[in-house]
């Protein structure tokens, strides 16, 4: 058990904490980085432009469920945020995303006092939660609409924890406000409304299953190693290229990546924490949460993510014990792990090794001319680019002066299509695309990004389809992204008008 020795000074501890938060997010970079955060920016801003979100056709639409929409809830606030400081969306982001990441320190020190109360453990969660590089990665100038879903999910766990402590009338609308705003920002709520019915489970057959010590500490392991090998003989999330062996530990380095070096203390926690007798119906919840929730490990893009805050709270486990344990030596190897921790965090926070580094940073130059189209390019005329990222990010900087040619859901938010032209059809509810994807999807819709790659990747351009396409969407301006040539702009050298050229991007008028 870990030792009632609350430190002495907690305010310090807990100032010193904000501090710390405050400066590993401060930038190193001029700009907005990342890759979603660009698409985010860009529906931001069309809800300025256009005072509305048009991808909405559908009250599903606002939680991202309908066909070519998207979950409204942060472009909203971004938005709002925007025009009522009266900023730049780019400076609204960087605000945002300080915020998001000092309130997760919040949001982690709450749940881990209503795990342990009397105990240095919910500083330490706090601490290596806050500060993780799975957590960094969303709160540092960025703002994909994961790092709201990961910063408030520890505050909805508390909330089911207060919810089976009693004033269940109070937390229990807190909650469901807490589950709707949770939907409104990322399909992860799924896994919050999991975590919620568990918990009524839990509360339902607290009082009519006893299950001695010993048999409960069987079936705990039991189903971590059952839940650890579904996905794993099943393929279920797994991909069905490669080997199988490969793929677990390649999973590992993601866990690594995100969690930090101490990532091999989770097997410490999770053998006390299987091990303890009695549990604490606290515990027994996050344990059991643990294990339901293990198959979305093997999701490389989406899974460690949600298994964050888990990873973290058995790394939390083990960490304390060894701070507990009396002897100076012990101590200092806590505070030399709690170092490399925060050190491994804010180098990856700053800098990026290998091919990511460049696609990591937007360019300045990218910058300057998304600058320059905003403003001397009319919002109301179309364009086409090359380079998916690149485009994003000039889209965003210029505020949709040009509207450029990108997503389906892009293109409908600024106009290239509208609603009458898509084929609107269900899925069915036993079907694992219901739940992961969308409930409905577009029919025979014939997708914006397929238009774009079409005429891209051909080797022999066929200009008259391609003039097609741009009549079709109503193309003036062709951007070109220099460090990805591509065949299509070969044609525009010379035949067409070019208005800019800072060497890395080059417009012309194509009418």
């Amino acid at each position: 058990m870990f030792k009632d020795n609350p430190p002495k000074n907690k305010v310090t501890i807990f100032a010193l904490l904000i501090v710390l938060n405050i400066v590993i997010r401060i930038p190193s970079i001029s700009h907005e980085k990342g890759s979603d955060s660009f698409f985010v920016h860009s529906l931001a801003n069309s809800i300025t432009m256009y005072g509305q979100a048009n991808w909405w056709e559908s009250w599903l639409s606002i939680f991202g469920l309908y066909p070519l929409s998207y979950a409204s809830g942060i472009p909203y606030f971004l938005s709002g945020i925007s025009q009522l400081a009266n900023i730049d969306m780019e400076i609204t982001i960087l605000v945002f995303s300080l915020v998001l990441g000092i309130f997760s320190l919040f949001t982690s020190y709450l749940l881990g006092n209503m795990i342990y109360p009397d105990s240095i453990f919910k500083y330490v969660f706090a601490f290596l939660f806050s500060v993780s590089q799975g957590v960094l990665i969303f709160t540092t100038w960025e703002v994909s609409t994961r790092g709201p879903f990961i910063a408030l999910f520890p505050l909805f766990l508390y909330l089911l924890l207060k919810f089976s402590q009693g004033s269940r009338l109070k937390i229990g609308t807190l909650l469901l406000m807490l589950l709707i705003l949770l939907f409104s920002i990322h399909k992860f709520s799924y896994f919050a409304a999991l975590s919620l019915g568990l918990m009524v489970f839990l509360l339902l057959t607290r009082n009519r299953i006893r299950i001695p010590s010993n048999i409960q500490t069987i079936g705990y392991t039991a189903l971590f190693f059952f839940f650890m090998l579904l996905p794993f003989f099943k393929r279920s999330l797994v991909p069905f290229a490669g080997s199988r062996y490969d793929w677990i530990l390649e999973i590992f380095i993601v866990q690594v990546r995100h969690v930090g070096p101490l990532t091999l203390l989770v097997f410490g926690g999770l053998v006390y924490m299987l091990l303890k007798q009695p549990k604490r119906k606290e515990e027994a919840f996050i344990l059991l949460l643990c294990a339901f929730l293990l198959p979305i490990i093997y999701s490389d893009i989406y899974g460690h993510f949600v298994y964050l805050i888990f990873s973290i709270f058995l790394v939390s486990i083990a960490l304390t014990n060894i701070l507990n344990v009396p002897s100076k030596h012990f101590k200092t190897f806590a505070i030399l792990l709690l170092i490399c921790s925060v050190s491994f965090s804010g180098f990856y926070n700053h800098w990026r090794t290998g091919e990511s580094a460049e696609e990591w940073v937007m360019d300045d130059k990218t910058y300057v001319s998304a600058k320059w189209a905003n403003q001397y390019i009319d919002d109301t005329a179309g364009a086409f680019g090359n380079g998916d990222r690149t485009m994003r990010r000039f889209m965003a900087i210029s505020d949709g002066s040009p509207r450029v040619l990108l997503d389906s859901i892009s293109a409908l938010t600024y106009g290239f299509v509208n609603f009458s032209e898509i084929d609107v059809q269900k899925r069915s509810p036993l079907s694992t695309s219901y739940y992961f994807d969308n409930p409905y999807f577009a029919g025979d819709f014939h997708s914006t990004d397929g238009n774009v790659n079409w005429i891209l990747i051909q080797e022999n351009i066929d200009y008259r389809s391609s003039r097609e396409i741009y009549s079709k969407y109503d193309i003036s301006y062709l951007i070109m992204d220099t460090k990805y040539p591509e065949p299509v702009f070969e044609s525009v050298y010379e035949k067409k008008i070019s208005v800019y050229d800072n060497s890395r991007i080059k417009i012309w008028i194509i009418d």
